[in-house]
């Protein structure tokens, strides 16, 4: 009993850890110098994407986001935003419910929803050339 109730204690006090070191890590990336962090990056090349092109991804993930659940949105909106941190992907899983093991929960949780993904695109007719 309560060695059950301290390791409830440490998966919450871990939870809230991967959280605040979370938002800790968005700050430094997202901070004051966040524009001219993008414009270093070598691989920023969103200006050559034809506006249609822009127009239609825009217009699939919105509808992808109504068809997907809380975590799926938060993990997707890492996904686009580039952050491939486990930590930060296990910080969200942790929110909505224990793990086992952080990086297979991850990778299957990132697996199932890339799938999900195919699956929803093709249920509404978006064609993969159209999105790339």
């Amino acid at each position: 009993m309560f060695t059950t109730y301290v390791i409830r204690l440490l998966k919450l006090r871990l939870a809230d850890l991967y959280a605040t070191q979370h938002e800790i890590e968005e700050q430094e990336e997202y901070g004051p110098d966040a524009y001219e962090k993008l414009l270093a990056l070598p691989y920023n090349d969103t200006g050559t994407i034809d506006e249609d092109t822009r127009i239609v991804r825009e217009d699939f993930f919105h509808q992808l986001e109504e068809h997907l659940e809380p975590v799926e949105r938060e993990l997707l909106q890492l996904m686009r935003k580039g952050i491939k941190s486990t930590k930060a992907s296990a910080a969200i899983l942790l929110r909505y419910g224990p793990i086992a093991d952080e990086e297979r929960d991850v990778k299957n949780a990132k697996a199932r929803l890339e799938r999900k993904m195919v699956f929803i695109r093709k249920k509404l007719g978006f064609k993969l050339e159209d999105l790339s």
